[in-house]
């Protein structure tokens, strides 16, 4: 996975948090996987995942 500089990176500090967090049950989005949530949303953009 690829998880370019931007709100993921800004949010957790580095790069590989971000991809870390992004393929793990996420506590903040009701135990959701925030790259599943993407997947199924269109992908317009992450932006949505990291502001909750």
């Amino acid at each position: 996975m690829i998880v370019g500089p931007g709100k993921g990176t800004d949010a957790l500090g580095s790069r590989e948090l971000a991809e870390q967090w992004m393929i793990r049950p996420a506590r903040g989005l009701d135990g959701e996987v925030p790259i599943d949530l993407i997947s199924n949303s269109g992908a317009r953009s992450s932006d949505g995942v990291f502001r909750r």
